[in-house]
């Protein structure tokens, strides 16, 4: 992992354990966005492992200390492809490079799993996301 962003900041797979903490960095951070999704929109978040590792995906989570303070995930697409989804970093954390070592984790398990190109796409109002 990069000394990019302040403080050490831990990632790792995803394990059940990490689920109410998942659920509670999505909710914090997609406060921002006006136009969320319904609950029901979220439901991959409820079953990562299901939705992202058994699909054959990955998703990963960041933890400074005991707080998880950033997570984001793959899932295979048809024809060698996989979308990043679900990337979000908690909102005292942005800023800080976080999310591009975080993105750079996701390319590369992909690249290893044999995934020959990545799509992710974010809207308009998530500033931070499109810098």
């Amino acid at each position: 992992m990069s000394d990019e962003y302040e403080s050490p900041v831990r990632l790792r797979r995803f394990e059940l354990l990490d689920t109410g903490q998942v659920w509670a960095l999505h909710e914090c951070s997609i406060t921002a966005i006006p136009e969320a999704h319904g609950e029901d929109y979220w439901a991959d978040l409820r079953d990562v492992a299901h939705y992202y590792i058994d699909a054959g995906g990955e998703f990963l989570v960041g933890f400074a200390g005991e707080s998880l303070v950033a997570m984001g995930g793959f899932r295979p697409l048809p024809a060698g492809e996989v979308e990043i989804m679900r990337m979000r970093v908690h909102p005292d954390r942005q800023g800080r490079g976080l999310g591009g070592a975080l993105l750079r984790a996701l390319e590369k398990a992909a690249r290893e799993r044999g995934y020959g190109k990545i799509y992710l796409e974010t809207t308009i109002v998530q500033t931070r996301a499109l810098t």
